[in-house]
């Protein structure tokens, strides 16, 4: 006489011995679509401790297919279940009591294909490494051991996520009394705890929580955001001219779905030029790309080869670098510095430095050799002669 298994039986079950066997030839288990709430566990904070479970449950849109080998065999449970269910063969290890799982309808075919089932996971029996509760009072009792203020731990909210293992199982069984035999295929997913951020009042005064963002509409599809690309540009790779210079530098950064990514760009430092950084934050709507502001290193003096470099915190591209050289040079007194064209291109902020030429007299004025003054018209300069001896005296006689 054969025993029959009930998926949450709470002891291993051996089929009768000498019984013909069924066969489960395949089962599978796949995502529906990614929704935005699956595995999604929001947790307020009341009185500075995040003890509150925003929503009752959370769930995991699946697929599941199914099937059993050989004639006249048929399937007798399929099912999909939070954990793994390591039920396989004809002796099947039983889940713990109150184990989630959602019966996927069968019909008592050989096979099923894919077929929808939404696994509904009450929260509040999320337990060990999976509890709500105590993954945001961890997070918090960690950040106040580094120093932070509770105020400062609060400002903001916090996600975490755990790995979560999901089961797609499948019995088959001859309706001539055979052998059931059991078969479990696993695959891995997440639960996001949301650890909520609250306002703190002031001295004595509770915590109030903030109240969770509303569900978006099932179907709404959404992702962990990766950066899949970026890249770090110096407007100004080559400079020669006078120190201290400024280089402007500018970061495009490439995500694959919506949300925040922090980066900081990194100057190097030399003997007289010290290390300089530049951090910031783009938001993003959905994929895309976007350039981060122009932001300007100043060198005090000469970089042979410097190495600026751009980190990134979120998943995906975290770390580009880009080269960039200085060469200070000496202005003549009076001169300035100008941009001389790029071969083959204009002028621009990355072209090369030159010094200018000597400085040239005002357009259409000449100089003239200083001549010595002339005398004032009309009169001519007479040289002066000695005047004539005087006449010798005569004597004069009396008549």
């Amino acid at each position: 006489m054969n025993r029959r298994l009930h998926p949450l039986a709470l002891a291993a079950v051996l089929a009768a011995t000498g019984a013909a066997h069924a066969d489960v030839d395949h089962v599978d288990v796949r995502t529906s679509g990614i929704n935005i709430n699956d595995g999604r566990v929001v947790v307020n904070p009341v009185n500075g401790q995040h003890i509150q479970i925003a929503n009752a449950q959370t769930s995991y849109h699946l697929e599941m297919k199914a099937g059993c080998s050989g004639v006249n065999q048929r399937l007798t449970d399929t099912f999909v279940a939070l954990g793994n269910a390591g039920m396989n063969g004809d002796v099947a290890e039983a889940m713990p009591a109150g184990t989630p799982i959602t019966q996927v309808s069968h019909r008592g075919n050989e096979s099923i294909g894919w077929t929808e089932a939404v696994l509904q996971v009450p929260t509040a029996g999320l337990g060990g490494s999976l509890n709500p509760v105590a993954i945001c009072q961890q997070w918090v009792q960690q950040r106040l051991g580094q120093g932070a203020s509770l105020q400062q731990v609060l400002a903001q909210d916090k996600t975490i996520v755990k790995p979560v293992t999901l089961s797609a199982v499948a019995s088959c069984a001859r309706p001539n009394g055979g052998g059931r035999e059991w078969k479990t295929r696993t695959m891995q997913h997440q639960l996001t705890v949301v650890c909520k951020a609250g306002a703190v009042g002031g001295m004595g005064q509770a915590i109030q929580a903030q109240q969770p963002a509303p569900p978006k509409p099932p179907g709404s599809l959404t992702k962990n955001l990766a950066v899949v690309a970026s890249s770090l540009k110096a407007l100004t790779p080559q400079y020669v001219g006078q120190c201290p210079a400024k280089l402007p530098f500018q970061a495009e950064i490439q995500a694959d779905a919506a949300g925040e990514v922090d980066y900081k760009i990194t100057f190097p430092p030399n003997a007289n030029t010290p290390q300089q950084t530049r951090t910031g934050k783009l938001v993003f709507n959905g994929p895309g790309t976007q350039k981060t502001p122009i932001f300007e290193f100043t060198a005090n003096t000469g970089y042979p080869v410097g190495v600026a470099r751009l980190d990134i915190e979120q998943a995906g591209q975290n770390k580009v670098h880009e080269d960039f050289k200085v060469q200070c040079v000496q202005a003549p007194v009076g001169g300035s510095v100008q941009f001389a064209p790029t071969p083959g291109g204009g002028g621009g902020p990355s072209d090369k430095v030159l010094a200018p030429s000597a400085p040239k007299p005002p357009l259409g004025v000449q100089a003239v050799p200083v001549q010595p003054p002339k005398p004032p018209l009309g009169i001519q300069a007479v040289p002066v002669e000695p005047p004539p001896p005087p006449a010798p005296a005569r004597a004069i006689q009396a008549q």
